[in-house]
């Protein structure tokens, strides 16, 4: 289904020569500085241009993913390989669905005219692609900063117009063929992790978000020091991304005691396990950074064995089939 609804975006991109086009930049700016959104006023050929090598650049990207079994896989904080597509259902999920509802006004939005102020502030950029007879729209995203958008170089500049070159500005904003996040028919699409969590900025909201789904884990696999635990992870961005990551995959569903006390002994991890009146309780030292990741990949199933060798190994990013 995902390789699918991406293969549509890419296509519709492909095939946008009478496509609506609204390009926008957001920033990170305060109440007083006015709306984080603006739209960026350009022709015809220019919007067409971008959108053309953006789909060209889609094209190879679906192309590598494809061959690979595993190219497609649902989205977790987590390192992923370069070629790979990972993906999000938008609604209902509460790190996207808010963030992605500010682009559906997009027609209201002020255009920008240039300040200074709102650029030093940018976070990224975006595309809109509507075409027509086409339900769906197609939303790029790409991490931009400061430093990267605005090119402001020494030297005198100078164009091209009716045969003459005629002095210009030293200062343009510069767009680039490629896209890190595409949103489609309510599906985001992340093709750059670091960058995603830059153009989303999830932020306090996967620490809140990390409360939340260990407070469940946590029903299903009892701990001891459970607030002690909760309160080291929602201090730490890295733990609390990957308390996240647990919650979507849905490992702690099929766990079971055994497999709990035997994956502990194979891989001598500091993770003391007891039996209680109503089954078990698992107890770590929350005070020690390793430890808490040793319970954590426990809780992800991130503790494996080669079928081949029979060698163990502790993973990061697996796909299950």
């Amino acid at each position: 289904m995902s390789a699918r609804k991406f293969n549509e975006a890419v296509s519709l991109l492909g095939n946008a020569g009478a496509a609506s086009c609204t390009t926008f930049l957001y920033a990170n700016t305060g109440a007083r500085s006015g709306p984080s959104l603006r739209k960026i006023a350009t022709d015809g050929p220019l919007a067409q241009e971008l959108v053309n090598a953006v789909g060209q650049w889609l094209v190879k990207r679906k192309s590598d993913a494809d061959n690979d079994p595993i190219g497609y896989s649902d989205y977790v904080f987590e390192d992923m390989p370069s070629h790979h597509i990972r993906h999000i259902d938008v609604a209902g999920d509460q790190l996207i669905e808010d963030w992605f509802a500010q682009f559906g006004a997009l027609a209201t939005l002020p255009a920008f005219d240039g300040n200074h102020a709102f650029l030093k502030k940018v976070r990224f950029y975006g595309i809109k692609v509507s075409v027509p007879g086409q339900a769906n729209e197609v939303y790029c995203f790409r991490a931009k900063g400061p430093a990267t958008i605005l090119k402001k170089k020494g030297g005198v500049f100078a164009v091209l117009e009716n045969g003459r070159y005629v002095q210009t500005a030293p200062e343009h904003l510069e767009f680039d063929s490629k896209a890190d996040v595409i949103v489609y028919d309510g599906t985001m699409f992340v093709l750059s992790s670091s960058a995603c969590e830059s153009i989303v900025g999830f932020g306090e909201r996967i620490k809140a978000a990390a409360r939340n789904m260990l407070e469940n884990t946590f029903r299903a696999v009892p701990l001891a020091n459970q607030d002690e635990v909760v309160r080291m992870v929602c201090e730490d961005m890295r733990l609390a991304k990957k308390a996240v990551s647990i919650a979507r995959q849905g490992t702690v569903a099929n766990m079971d005691v055994n497999g709990i006390r035997n994956t502990i002994a194979q891989f001598s991890l500091p993770i003391e396990l007891t039996n209680t009146n109503q089954g078990f309780e698992l107890r770590v030292d929350h005070d020690n950074p390793r430890h808490m990741w040793d319970l954590l990949r426990l809780l992800a199933s991130d503790h494996v064995e080669a079928v081949a060798t029979h060698d163990r190994w502790v993973t990061t990013a697996k796909q299950r089939l």
